[in-house]
């Protein structure tokens, strides 16, 4: 940069620089851990409550899905072959597997219409229907 620099190129060039270290030591990497220690609809809950954005992948029974949350609204869910509505309920019953948060990944297209809190209490009242 050449001298005198405008604050708004100065502060645009931090800006990069920082974000381009923080991708690079990892700092963006997001949350992983247990389904057994951290169910998934604590994990829904606490994304749909902190506007979170970015996709939760789920690995559970010899599988793997995906919740994509945009400002924490669910966008879309990948359970197998499953999509959308269908593929969250399936994965709300999982107690067993792991999870991690990608916060990088930005949702393309919105599949799920209902809000997180409906997705949960009929989530939530299907797995209960299914345990009796």
């Amino acid at each position: 940069m050449q001298k005198p620099v405008s604050a708004d190129l100065l502060v645009a060039k931090l800006k990069q620089i920082m974000e381009r270290e923080a991708s690079q030591t990892g700092r963006n990497r997001g949350v992983s851990g247990s389904l057994t220690e951290m169910g998934l609809p604590d994990m829904v809950q606490v994304l749909w409550h902190g506007r979170k954005t970015g996709s939760l992948k789920i690995r559970a029974q010899h599988q793997q899905g995906e919740i994509h949350f945009v400002e924490g609204q669910i966008f879309n869910a990948m359970w197998g072959t499953q999509r959308g509505e269908d593929a969250f309920y399936a994965m709300l019953s999982l107690t067993e597997g792991t999870f991690a948060l990608d916060p990088n990944f930005i949702a393309e297209t919105q599949v799920i219409q209902a809000s997180p809190e409906a997705l949960l209490l009929e989530g939530m009242r299907r797995v209960d229907e299914n345990e009796r």
